[in-house]
């Protein structure tokens, strides 16, 4: 268990953008709530569409629908796709928005990471890279 221990924090000490992981882990956390939202937002919209009377089966909802002036099937239906429809337009903008910040997050650490490993290999002294070579062989 301390050998996977010390094996992790190495790996997070090649992170130098530690600010931009945990933004990114935090932003991932976040689409996971956004994706059950918008996952969740469906199946009360489709019993809306299946049921004759949805307002009479949800009492508990009419309250809320007559505060919104929705009455009728017709209202509860329309309104309930519109705000799916604007919940899944924010879900595809931040899905861009995520991918975007990933993949720059990924590129900055590869670049990184290629960064350092050159510039080691280039302070080596030349006779030690052939006495590795040679232990090598």
């Amino acid at each position: 268990m301390m050998k996977n221990n010390n094996s992790i924090k190495k790996l997070f000490d090649l992170i130098k953008y530690k600010r931009q992981f945990y933004i990114l882990f935090f932003l991932s956390i976040f689409w996971v709530f956004v994706e059950l939202l918008s996952i969740a937002a469906v199946i009360p919209a489709v019993i809306f569409l299946i049921e004759q009377n949805p307002i009479e089966k949800f009492l508990f909802l009419e309250p809320i629908l007559r505060y919104f002036l929705l009455m009728s099937k017709y209202d509860v239906v329309l309104y309930s796709l519109i705000f799916i429809t604007i919940i899944y337009f924010i879900r595809f903008l931040f899905l861009i928005f995520l991918n975007y910040y990933k993949n720059l997050f990924s590129y900055y650490l590869s670049l990184e990471i290629k960064s350092e490993l050159v510039n080691k290999y280039l302070s080596w002294k030349c006779l030690s890279i052939t006495n590795q070579f040679i232990f090598i062989i």
